[in-house]
């Protein structure tokens, strides 16, 4: 059996490590993909068309009876539209695992919403020519997509430091 010299049981070990790198990688890559395509059919698929669709109602309900003419300040108006809006507040708390802050802001934007359209200031802000649940729907569009962002790069610092680490005790 022929005797291996240090340079050559080197580029041996060199070999094998190269293709556990590789291999490494790979898996990486494929738990990368599956994860990034798993995050995003959460969130796109299941999270936002939960509580985007009924929102969406909500604030169309609100828009339409406006645009009728109905008058809003009714007791029976205000009691249907503020159980939409606890509802659509509940919907909403799917998200609190991701992010308790964005389901705390779109509560108090909904909130501005009620007072808003049911408060005093509703007249005020029609002869203003502001439009409450527009610049509602804008905000908690805002909110939905900046939380989304922020979970993408969270989600891209974790990816990071997985690879700085595996790169640390590859080097090592």
């Amino acid at each position: 059996m022929p005797e291996l010299t240090l340079p050559e049981l080197l580029g041996v070990f060199g070999f094998f490590l190269s293709i556990y790198t590789v291999f490494l990688r790979n898996l990486h890559f494929r738990f990368q993909v599956k994860r990034s395509i798993t995050d995003d059919f959460w969130f796109r698929g299941v999270i936002f068309p939960v509580v985007w669709e009924d929102f969406k109602e909500f604030i169309f309900s609100i828009s339409e009876a406006r645009l009728e003419g109905e008058d809003l300040k009714t007791d029976e108006s205000i009691s249907l539209f503020l159980s939409k809006g606890e509802m659509i507040r509940q919907r909403f708390d799917v998200l609190f695992p991701v992010s308790s802050d964005a389901v705390m802001k779109i509560s108090r934007k909904i909130d501005e919403l009620e007072e808003d359209v049911f408060g005093d200031q509703g007249g005020v802000l029609k002869n203003m020519g502001i439009v409450p649940e527009v610049t509602c729907f804008n905000e908690v569009a805002r909110i939905l997509s900046e939380t989304h962002m922020e979970h993408v790069l969270t989600l891209g610092r974790i990816d990071r430091f997985i690879k700085r680490i595996t790169k640390r005790y590859r080097c090592s």
